[in-house]
C-alpha cells in the first residue's frame, strides 16, 4: 500500500496490468510533482509464481505539466509501455503545425533500457489512440485523426509500428473514411449527408493469434439527433494494411 497526501502540487497513481497471455504482471506507481513538471515512475514486473523478474525507476521531466492519465500495456516478453497526452497549451492554436502530441515510454530488456518517444501527426489532430505490444519488442499504435480543431469529429484511421530497437516509427499510414463507410456508420434517421463521424472513442486494440490487430471504437453519447449508437471494428495487418472495416449497430 502507498499513501502520499495530495498537497503542494503532488499527485499519485497506482495500478497493476496483465500481459496478453496473463503470464506477466506489472505493478505501476507514479508520483507527479506538478510544480516542477516531474514524474517519478516505478515499475515492477512479476512472472510465473509471482516471482519478481525486474524492477526499474524512471524520472521524467516534461516541458509542460505531467499528464494525469496514461495508457499502459505489458508484452508477453515482459516489456512495459505507456503513452500519455501532453497538456501543452501552446499546441492548442488552430494554426500550429503540431495539433497535439503524445509522450511514449518503452521499458525493455528486463528494465535495463528505457526509451522515450514523441508521437504526433503534423497538420492533423489525433482523436484517440491505443497501443498494443507486438513481437520483437515492437509496439503498434492506432487511432483516429481529424484535420479540424473540433474535438469530437474524426475523418479517418492512422497506424504506426514502433521498432524499439532502431527507435523509429515504421509503416506510417492514414486511411480516410470512404463515403460508403460513413453512410453505414451514421444512423438512418440522420438528415445530414455523411461527411465525418462524431464522438467515437477508441476502446481497445487487440492482437489476434494470426498477428493482425483489431481496433474497436464506440459512440460515446446517446443523443436524440444525428445519433449513431454504433461500434466500429477495424482489422489491420502488422504492416498497417487495412484488411476490413465493420460497423456493429
Amino acid at each position: 500500500l502507498m499513501h502520499i497526501p495530495n498537497q503542494k502540487g503532488w499527485a499519485t497513481k497506482f495500478g497493476y496490468y496483465l500481459s496478453r497471455q496473463q503470464d506477466k504482471l506489472l505493478i505501476y506507481s507514479r508520483l507527479d510533482v506538478l510544480s516542477g513538471n516531474i514524474q517519478d515512475v516505478r515499475l515492477q514486473m512479476y512472472g510465473e509464481g509471482f516471482n519478481l523478474e525486474w524492477e526499474a525507476e524512471q524520472k521524467i521531466i516534461y516541458p509542460v505539466s505531467p499528464p494525469r492519465k496514461s495508457i499502459i500495456k505489458v508484452s508477453d516478453e515482459g516489456d512495459a509501455y505507456f503513452i500519455s497526452l501532453l497538456n501543452d497549451q501552446n499546441l492548442r492554436s488552430l494554426w500550429d503545425g503540431i495539433r497535439n502530441r503524445y509522450h511514449m515510454v518503452a521499458v525493455t530488456e528486463n528494465g535495463k533500457i528505457v526509451n522515450s518517444y514523441s508521437l504526433s501527426l503534423p497538420e492533423l489532430y489525433i482523436r484517440g489512440v491505443m497501443i498494443e505490444p507486438a513481437e520483437d519488442h515492437q509496439l503498434i499504435c492506432a487511432g483516429f485523426y481529424s484535420p479540424t480543431h473540433f474535438r469530437g469529429n474524426i475523418d479517418g484511421i492512422f497506424y504506426f509500428r514502433l521498432d524499439n530497437s532502431s527507435g523509429k516509427f515504421l509503416d506510417e499510414t492514414l486511411y480516410e473514411f470512404e463515403p460508403w463507410f460513413l453512410k453505414e456508420a451514421i444512423a438512418e434517421k440522420s438528415r445530414k449527408d455523411p461527411e465525418e463521424l462524431f464522438e467515437f472513442r477508441v476502446r481497445q486494440l487487440i492482437r489476434r493469434n494470426n498477428g493482425d490487430f483489431v481496433m474497436l471504437a464506440e459512440n460515446q453519447y446517446d443523443q436524440d439527433y444525428d445519433t449513431y449508437q454504433n461500434i466500429i471494428a477495424v482489422n489491420l495487418s502488422p504492416l498497417g494494411k487495412l484488411n476490413w472495416t465493420r460497423v456493429i449497430h
